[in-house]
């Protein structure tokens, strides 16, 4: 394993990311791997990888996206997982490339992989511009860069900046991207043939106990009970229930670009 080096202030918060916090995560998504599955496939979209194929997921949390790269590919692919947080890099399943570093100093050598992608992973860097820098450095000629991350503004932001910000272990104070910065992030590290795009889905769930506590625990909001969760999220959220279904928006800014041959 490389030696971390601290480069940016979400280096220095995923470094205090505790197993407790890792294992809440990854207790969310295991138990509803589904309902985050538009926002994944709408990378994996945008990706297009192939077998064959170099990828990696960078900012990879519990390996949410790579388990979806594996699932579109098999085993005719190598995928490597990123992470900053060395309790989130440990619980990435072993069959992955587990690499622990610095967004802002990826660990891969020069023109090595085929496909990166990072989803919902940026809005805690600060220097953005850095870790797209170090993608162009990564990718071979040819390689293709997807990102999906929460748009200023948005509902998902004020949420996460507000009551997750309260309730949450660590707080939250998410570096939202504006319209058209994925773009000039992209454009100014060398990629072109950009495209960016704001989605709007939802996150399904069985019932409204379910993504009430889907929620909390994704989130890790401690210091809320379960009410105080249902009662924050109609403030930004209108929550459809349906028989058997429980459907709250949601929305991220994704992005592609490729590096010039």
């Amino acid at each position: 394993m490389k030696q971390h080096v601290f480069d940016d202030a979400f280096d220095q918060r995923a470094a205090v990311y505790s197993v407790k916090r890792i294992r809440q995560y990854n207790q969310a998504m295991r138990s509803f791997p589904e309902t985050r599955a538009t926002e994944r496939r709408l990378i994996l979209d945008l990706l297009n990888a192939q077998q064959g194929q170099d990828v990696c997921d960078v900012a990879a949390g519990g390996g949410y996206l790579a388990d979806g790269i594996l699932d579109q590919l098999g085993s005719e692919c190598n995928i490597y997982c990123i992470e900053n947080s060395s309790h989130f890099s440990d619980s990435i399943p072993a069959h992955y490339h587990r690499i622990y570093c610095s967004l802002s100093r990826l660990a891969l050598p020069t023109s090595s992989m085929d496909r990166m992608a990072c989803l919902a992973g940026l809005h805690h860097q600060e220097d953005k511009q850095q870790f797209f820098r170090e993608a162009f450095r990564a990718l071979r000629p040819n390689g293709l860069i997807a990102v999906g991350d929460v748009l200023h503004g948005s509902a998902p932001a004020q949420f996460l900046n507000v009551e997750v910000n309260r309730w949450s272990d660590l707080g939250h104070e998410g570096i939202f991207l504006e319209p058209g910065e994925l773009s000039l992030l992209l454009s100014n590290a060398g990629f072109v043939d950009i495209v960016e795009q704001e989605h709007h889905y939802t996150w399904d769930l069985p019932s409204h106990a379910d993504l009430v506590w889907f929620c909390k625990t994704l989130f890790r909001m401690e210091k809320a009970e379960l009410s105080d969760v249902e009662a924050a999220l109609p403030r930004y959220f209108t929550i459809q229930l349906e028989q058997g279904i429980a459907r709250m928006p949601w929305s991220l800014i994704y992005a592609r670009g490729r590096k010039p041959q």
